[in-house]
């Protein structure tokens, strides 16, 4: 039998020394040890990376869009299943699909109109927030033929309402119903102004007492006038603003049944009234028109709907 010789295997007849097999085994060892070393922290890493950060980035970013912030739940606002009729056509309406908030651009109508009236002018101006599904050339026609009825705030020489896409006495605001609550949180305080109260016909009275008086004590609205609290925010209406909720202004408001028309003369003439320095009122009575000034978004019982300030002098 032969011995193998010492020294290591026998390649293709050559010795190889046993040292160099020594140090191949140790650089191998080494190497693969290295390169699972290497193996693992690359995947560590990858998985790390992968899992989302706890940190700052993570969360959502503060909204640099200027946009209202106000929370108020979406169920308040439940989608209307209607069909659009002739009279939301009217109105300036394109669709009931109204969103909770627009995006909170305010877009002035332009255009001009003459005064009408008797009375001093106070001019308005239209305004129509993005993304409301309302045609700002059909409203603005709407909106003063409102302003310019015989019923309405021009009777008896009291003011006169023009339009302008300028500087204006008044803006009519046209908004999603969030950002209508932003604009206007206290859309029932009246204004404090030198424009004294007419006379009424035809038994429905707006305010008995001046605009003077009645700011100086809480009105029938939630809150008080802004004279009863100096340090109380300016009213919208002191500011000259009204903001009509693209919402309601489709949905409508219980009192008035399917009557557009009817309610959309009270949602513009009401607020008007504020600014006019008119508080709200109280049901006269059974089976009389509620004043134009009773918040009518509320249970009127027992008198019955009216957009109206002057109502005995509808025209036929």
């Amino acid at each position: 039998m032969q011995l193998l010789r010492r020294g290591g295997p026998i390649l293709t007849g050559r010795r190889i020394p046993s040292r160099i097999v020594i140090a191949a085994i140790v650089l191998l060892a080494f190497g693969i040890g290295i390169g699972a070393g290497w193996g693992s922290a690359f995947v560590a890493g990858f998985l790390v990376s992968a899992i989302p950060s706890a940190g700052p980035s993570a969360s959502p970013s503060a909204s640099t869009s200027g946009q209202p912030t106000t929370d108020i739940p979406v169920d308040l606002y439940p989608a209307l299943t209607r069909f659009m009729n002739s009279e939301d056509r009217a109105a300036g309406l394109t669709s009931l699909d109204v969103p909770a908030r627009g995006d909170g651009t305010l877009t002035v109508v332009p255009g001009k109109s003459d005064p009408v009236g008797k009375g001093p002018t106070r001019w308005i101006r239209i305004e129509i927030e993005g993304g409301v599904p309302i045609d700002p050339g059909v409203v603005t026609p709407y909106v003063m033929s409102i302003l310019g009825d015989a019923q309405g705030w021009t009777a008896r020489g009291r003011v006169s309402f023009g339009r302008t896409d300028g500087v204006a006495d008044i803006r009519i605001i046209f908004a999603s119903p969030k950002t209508a609550l932003e604009l206007c949180p206290r859309p029932h305080d009246p204004a404090v102004v030198d424009i004294a109260p007419p006379d009424v016909p035809g038994g429905v009275p707006t305010a008995s007492v001046s605009p003077s008086i009645a700011a100086a004590a809480p009105s029938g609205s939630t809150g008080a006038s802004p004279s009863a609290s100096p340090a109380k925010e300016e009213s919208c209406a002191d500011q000259g603003i009204v903001v009509v909720s693209a919402y309601q202004w489709a949905a409508g408001i219980k009192a008035y049944g399917d009557d557009a028309g009817a309610w959309h003369d009270y949602m513009i003439n009401h607020p008007i009234g504020h600014l006019l320095g008119e508080p709200d009122a109280t049901c006269g009575g059974s089976g009389q028109l509620a004043p134009v000034m009773q918040n009518q978004e509320l249970d009127i019982t027992p008198c019955l709907a009216n957009g109206w300030p002057f109502p005995a002098q509808k025209t036929t």
